[in-house]
């Protein structure tokens, strides 16, 4: 019997990793990793943000420039000449790409409150002609089910988490989509902030504290809010309802 289960375990294992890896290959060839300079001492306890490493992921690309999302609280503090800080690296780009991505504009809620705020969107030139399409998106087809299971990308090389599951507190209170956010099993994303969180489906959503991700319908209306102007934006004055459109057309939705 002990043979059975653990024979049934295997071929479970074994068909999720085949079921996982489409989604898998799609956001690590979109990875990004964000660090940035102070451009001053920083000190936690004057309330600086002293994080100076995150992630980010590339949403869709034209042949000149990407359009990235990655948490709020990973960048530096708005006004201390934030894109001039910023590095982003592309985690394995195509071979005939360089992996330095160039921050072009930078897009942030103009007073983040809590979780579902904690999203920002960089426009960056890439050095080579890379069209990507639109993100799948995993809410496609409405709000997944309490039965979510989602993983994220993360380490060098890079490497697919553990399954996470949906925090077993918010399940009995159903309150696992709420007001923006995704709450899931304790400590399951610390370090990898900024990152996307995705199912077999596509894109759920983007790391934000240790416990929750920015769900991906909160994402786009943030984006939206930013392409109406009503955003903090620093450098070029790109224009995002291009990037909106391309998001929310038919290639983003299964």
């Amino acid at each position: 019997m002990r043979l059975w289960v653990l024979l049934a375990g295997l071929f479970a294992e074994a068909t999720f990793a085949q079921e996982i890896e489409p989604a898998r290959r799609i956001f690590e060839e979109r990875a990004v990793r964000l660090t940035w300079t102070p451009v001053r001492d920083c000190s936690p306890i004057l309330g600086d943000r002293c994080d100076r490493v995150g992630s980010a992921v590339i949403l869709t690309s034209t042949e000149s420039m990407a359009l990235l999302a990655t948490a709020e609280h990973v960048l530096p503090a708005a006004g201390e000449n934030d894109l001039a800080t910023i590095s982003l690296v592309w985690r394995k780009p195509p071979g005939h790409c360089l992996p330095n991505l160039q921050p072009a504009s930078l897009w942030r809620p103009v007073a983040p409150v809590g979780p579902r705020d904690d999203i920002a969107f960089i426009a960056a030139k890439v050095s080579c002609s890379v069209p990507l399409e639109p993100v799948p998106n995993a809410w496609a087809d409405g709000a997944p089910s309490f039965g979510l299971t989602v993983h994220f990308l993360a380490g060098t090389p890079l490497d697919l988490s553990a399954p996470i599951t949906l925090s077993s507190t918010c399940i009995r209170a159903i309150s696992c989509f709420d007001g923006g956010v995704v709450h899931l099993q304790d400590r399951s994303l610390g370090g990898v902030s900024g990152s996307a969180v995705f199912s077999t489906d596509g894109i759920a959503g983007i790391a934000s504290t240790s416990t929750h991700l920015v769900a991906t319908p909160q994402m786009f209306e943030w984006l939206a809010t930013c392409a109406t102007g009503d955003c903090r934006r620093s450098g070029d004055d790109v224009d995002l309802q291009l990037w909106l459109k391309a998001l929310q057309s038919s290639t983003a939705t299964r």
